[in-house]
């Protein structure tokens, strides 16, 4: 699983995973982000969730094709794991 996860954070574009980095490492909040920037806080949020739903379909691809099992199998998984 952290292959899958790290080819899929790889997958990234450099702004979209610093913004990920600077949210999650760093713990900065959006408006932070933004300033550093000099961006609207928006733009900072829009590219934080459009890069977490990348690497959530990335990851659900990969565990299809790895796995060979359907998209409802993948959401069981995930959920299983997430618990």
């Amino acid at each position: 699983m952290h292959a899958l996860l790290r080819t899929a954070i790889d997958a990234l574009d450099e702004r979209s995973r610093e913004a990920l980095r600077l949210e999650i490492v760093e713990g900065l909040p959006h408006h932070q982000i933004a300033a550093l920037w000099k961006v609207h806080r928006t733009t900072v949020v829009r590219r934080i969730e459009d890069a977490r739903n990348a690497i959530a379909h990335a990851v659900r691809v990969a565990l299809r094709t790895e796995l060979a099992i359907g998209p409802d199998s993948v959401d069981r998984l995930l959920r299983t794991l997430a618990s």
